[in-house]
């Protein structure tokens, strides 16, 4: 009988290739299905909150509570920043859905082409506000924004409200956190300042 030939255990380079091409393309689809089930799941946790809609329309103010309920909810639920601008989508209706549904491509392909990994939030929210917020409105909601002082008759909360819807009106401009609290500190009423103040030597 003749002696069995000895199987080859080496590999070709090109089956190596091959080899590595495929474990690299299972592994992709791992991680799509993944996405996907988190999507899911993260888009049943934002319905349960029973979100609003916005529809392109009205006062700027309601695009802006429209955005501060999407940053509360995403903080809340830790919602990853790759998904948030798609979460919140689902959220626009009538004149604003048409114009996302028209325009998403268009967005998807300038980020894309910006070497960003992702549309960001913030940079799907300031072009919210330039589409559906006129140029000289978003001109006054500035200008309001430097004025924007704590009066006597307003409270903490008030003043901090109004301040933060003003300021979605600057974000293009980039302040930090840090700049936006000593401006807010800076405008607080004198009395308020005095009693921080006195807390602060206290502790």
């Amino acid at each position: 009988m003749a002696p069995k030939r000895a199987i080859s255990t080496t590999m070709s380079q090109e089956e190596i290739d091959r080899l590595i091409a495929t474990n690299d393309a299972l592994t992709a689809a791992l991680k799509s299905k993944t996405a996907m089930m988190d999507s899911a799941k993260m888009s049943a946790a934002i319905a349960r909150h029973n979100s609003m809609k916005y529809d392109g329309l009205g006062e700027p103010s309601f695009l802006g509570d429209w955005c501060r309920e999407f940053d509360n909810l995403f903080e809340l639920l830790n919602c990853p920043e790759e998904m948030q601008v798609d979460q919140a989508a689902y959220y626009l209706k009538g004149k604003a859905g048409l114009w996302w549904n028209r325009s998403k491509a268009v967005i998807r392909e300038a980020w894309r082409e910006s070497n960003e990994p992702f549309i960001s939030w913030k940079g799907f929210k300031d072009t919210l506000r330039g589409t559906f917020v006129p140029e000289h409105v978003r001109s006054r909601m500035r200008a309001e924004f430097d004025a924007c002082k704590m009066t006597e008759e307003m409270t903490i909360e008030d003043y901090h409200n109004r301040f933060m819807e003003l300021a979605e009106y600057v974000s293009d401009l980039n302040y930090g956190d840090e700049v936006l609290a000593l401006r807010f500190e800076r405008c607080l009423t004198t009395c308020i300042k005095k009693r921080l103040a006195a807390k602060s030597q206290v502790q």
